[in-house]
């Protein structure tokens, strides 16, 4: 019997705004052999969003590319049950870390762990995947950095601000906002009515957290276009 297929990749986030420079040394770090990279930034920067957009740009280099959202996951002890769950496993029983290594050692892997933050004594437990094959990959997304030998840290930092008013719509912190306030409210246009508004609302979250900032500022507060 084969065995099963691994959980598939989620939906892409379609245009990667602002973040090029991001994608092109994560890619480097990946193909130079970097074993851990870590995508470092506050919550809401866009690091999961970043991290779908590498799995899809970097799949043709790998035999398996898993992705594994560890957000509902409380205790650290299950991080490698998780990762193991997702694999596409001929066998469902026995030692994680020996199944998820077994893998590994056969398949080319890139493992991408998001959101590991609240989950940082797992760091250990991945360090027990490491092997001499060199088959395998990780690129984790969290606000913290994992502290383990051979981890290099890419820091996701704030998307470029506009440079006034006038090139508001071709600023990438103005476009993610703009992309998120849709989201609740398809009708929402960037326009000279509410563009100072948020340009202000993007400064304030420092370019980054487009996200939150729809939370913070509900899209019925935005003055129409």
């Amino acid at each position: 019997m084969n065995p099963p297929l691994g959980a598939p990749l989620p939906a892409g986030p379609g245009l990667l705004l602002g973040r090029e420079h991001d994608l092109s040394r994560v890619t480097d770090l990946l193909h130079t052999g970097c074993w851990l990279v870590t995508l470092r930034g506050p919550g809401g920067i866009n690091k999961t969003a970043l991290a779908l957009y590498l799995a899809q740009w970097v799949q043709a280099m790998y035999g398996h590319v898993q992705f594994v959202d560890l957000s509902a996951l409380r205790d650290p002890g299950e991080v490698l049950n998780a990762i193991a769950a997702q694999l596409p496993l001929s066998a469902n029983e026995g030692d994680p870390g020996r199944l998820i290594r077994e893998f590994t050692a056969q398949t080319r892997t890139l493992l991408i762990l998001d959101n590991f933050e609240h989950l940082l004594p797992a760091a250990l437990h991945l360090a027990e995947l490491k092997t001499g094959e060199g088959t395998l990959q990780i690129v984790v997304t969290s606000r913290a950095a994992l502290g383990l030998h051979d981890e290099h840290e890419h820091p996701v930092g704030p998307l470029a601000l506009p440079e006034g008013v006038l090139h508001a719509a071709s600023s990438p912190a103005v476009q993610l906002f703009v992309r998120r306030v849709q989201a609740l409210r398809p009708s929402f246009e960037l326009g000279a009515g509410n563009t100072p508004d948020v340009i202000r609302l993007c400064e304030l979250l420092e370019g980054g957290a487009a996200g939150a900032g729809t939370r913070c500022c509900p899209p019925a507060q935005l003055r129409p276009a």
